[in-house]
């Protein structure tokens, strides 16, 4: 999903990249992608259902600690964390 964003988000570095894929052939793929993950979610849950509640078991303390960390963060903290750090020239 976040390939969507990609050229809208950051156009020079969508721009620059080795390949770019035009936006129709950017949305064919990520609905092949979601199409794929919730296909694969429904063949794992009908043959090892417990992996759903081992998921569960981690993804809600995760969860409940995101929040919790995030809580008091200003538009200034969510600013510093959104940032992208581009490489120098020199450092490839």
């Amino acid at each position: 999903m976040a390939a969507l964003r990609l050229p809208a988000r950051f156009p020079e570095l969508y721009r620059s990249a080795y390949i770019t894929f035009p936006k129709w052939l950017l949305y064919i793929c990520a609905a092949f992608t979601v199409a794929f993950s919730i296909g694969f979610a429904v063949l794992l849950l009908a043959q090892r259902p417990g992996v759903l509640a081992l998921y569960a078991v981690w993804s809600i303390p995760v969860a409940i600690y995101y929040k919790a960390r995030t809580r008091r963060f200003t538009v200034e903290d969510w600013r510093r964390v959104a940032a992208v750090s581009l490489p120098d020239d020199n450092e490839t």
